[in-house]
């Protein structure tokens, strides 16, 4: 017996504790929904999957109302704009305070769901590292006020150029930390140091 199948069996024991509040689990593949339908009430924060993650587990995920509480979710995977659309979409996930979809195929579709979604408008942390979503995702996410509390933004190997650089230096929306934390992720370092240097002469008034 593997064991998903032993967590699924011992359900009634293992999702009524009030201590099991993160999970993690890898190459689930079809099986999440297996996993999904185990949980009972929605008492789980962070949840972890790795590997065999498509579009399909997207939806599932992005459909469960017993992942309503959680705070923290990170999804190593293959989910494309149609997976991204679904968690961008789900009410369930407006408790999110981090969200990390990497490595995956976003693309800049992906990238622009997110950015328009009002159920992340919690987010500080945004992990979209290698998910392609180029210089028009990130203007997407630089024009979001849904993002305006995000504190760390990766947006490393994702092929912006200078013309997404420049939308994320100039957001209106974006905090200072997370212009920096992206700018540096998407290796526009002198770029950034220039952000930072005009925030801390408008600081200090010169």
């Amino acid at each position: 017996m593997n064991d998903l199948q032993q967590l699924i069996d011992s359900r009634s024991r293992v999702f009524e504790s009030t201590t099991l509040t993160e999970l993690t689990a890898w190459r689930l593949g079809g099986r999440l929904q297996e996993l999904l339908d185990s949980l009972e009430s929605p008492k789980l924060t962070s949840l972890t999957l790795g590997y065999c993650l498509r579009n399909e587990q997207a939806r599932a995920i992005a459909s469960s109302p017993y992942l309503a509480n959680l705070k923290k979710l990170e999804l190593w995977s293959e989910i494309g704009g149609d997976g991204a659309e679904a968690i961008a979409g789900s009410p369930h996930l407006s408790k999110l305070t981090k969200l990390k979809l990497s490595p995956s195929n976003l693309g800049s579709r992906g990238a622009q769901a997110i950015a328009r979604s009002p159920h992340l408008a919690n987010l500080t942390i945004l992990d979209l590292e290698d998910s392609g979503i180029g210089n028009q995702g990130a203007r997407a996410i630089a024009r979001s006020p849904q993002l305006a509390n995000l504190t760390e933004l990766n947006l490393n190997l994702n092929g912006i150029g200078a013309m997404g650089a420049e939308e994320l230096a100039a957001s209106p929306y974006l905090l200072l930390p997370a212009k920096l934390s992206a700018l540096r992720s998407a290796r526009f370092d002198a770029i950034a140091d220039q952000v930072e240097r005009g925030s801390q002469s408008r600081y200090t008034g010169r």
